[in-house]
């Protein structure tokens, strides 16, 4: 009986430990949540210039921590929430450690 016990014990331990649970958790409702992200060379020229460096997505915004946007290494991300806003925490995934967030509000040029 014990040796039959261990062993379902066992036999569950290597289910949960090979068969990742696979539910995502992402926030929906924020300020950003669905908006179109620009990304584009980080530069001060380009932000309110046409540029050809200058592309469109929303797979940031979509809620899906499935989904991804690679951004190339230089480039910054854009997101006009249209209105200022009092931004008082985010949620960020990322697998770089070097990033920089900044908010600008519309006074700030």
């Amino acid at each position: 009986m014990k040796r039959k016990l261990n062993l379902i014990l066992c036999f569950a331990l290597l289910i949960t430990i090979f068969l990742p649970l696979s539910s995502v958790s992402a926030y929906t409702g924020g300020y950003a949540n669905g908006k179109n992200v620009v990304a584009m060379i980080s530069d001060k020229y380009f932000i309110d210039r046409p540029h050809a460096s200058k592309k469109n997505t929303t797979l940031i915004t979509d809620n899906n921590e499935e989904t991804s946007y690679l951004l190339p290494k230089g480039n910054m991300i854009m997101i006009d929430l249209g209105t200022n806003r009092t931004i008082d925490s985010y949620k960020l995934k990322s697998d770089s450690k070097n990033l920089r967030i900044i908010f600008y509000d519309q006074d700030t040029g």
